[in-house]
């Protein structure tokens, strides 16, 4: 009978041991909705027929139609590469934080660590998470950042 016992105290003894001395996480989340031009959507507003402000069947339609989910499912491709998560561990300086780790090195840890989620709306969703809240708050934002200067420089 003491055995059972002393087993179950050495087993919660080891299960808080390990708890206290595990590496802790935290999560940032930022959420992004990539911009679609109006020409890309299909123009703007609808055309009046016979002097009526009411817009056209097909304009009123158009946004079911719209590729801002597939431009959305672009920019989750672009933020998966590594090309733009070695981008981003250049731009963080992340080499001084992991200072026994290359670049690639870095780029797949971040890698680990990055969710990307695409919302029915096309919105882009990243999770990041890190050993510190504030660093994984400037992963999520200079990622963020990252792929809005991305999609302007695609777009011109």
């Amino acid at each position: 009978m003491l055995v059972p016992v002393c087993l179950a105290i050495l087993s919660g003894l080891t299960g808080f041991v390990y708890a206290a001395r595990a590496t802790k996480f935290y999560a940032s989340t930022c959420s992004m909705l990539p911009q679609v031009s109006r020409s890309a959507i299909g123009g703007g507003g609808g055309t009046s027929t016979g002097g009526s402000a009411t817009p056209s069947f097909v304009s009123q339609l158009m946004p079911l139609f719209s590729p801002v989910a597939s431009s959305t499912e672009h920019f989750r491709t672009l933020a998966a590469t590594r090309t733009f998560r070695e981008e981003v561990v250049r731009a963080l300086n992340l080499r001084e934080r992991y200072p026994g780790m290359n670049e690639s090195q870095i780029a797949e840890m971040v890698r680990t660590r990055v969710v990307l989620s695409l919302g029915a709306e096309g919105l882009l969703t990243l999770t990041v998470e890190a050993e510190r809240p504030e660093w994984a708050a400037e992963l999520a934002n200079a990622m963020a950042e990252h792929l809005d200067r991305l999609a302007r420089r695609l777009a011109t």
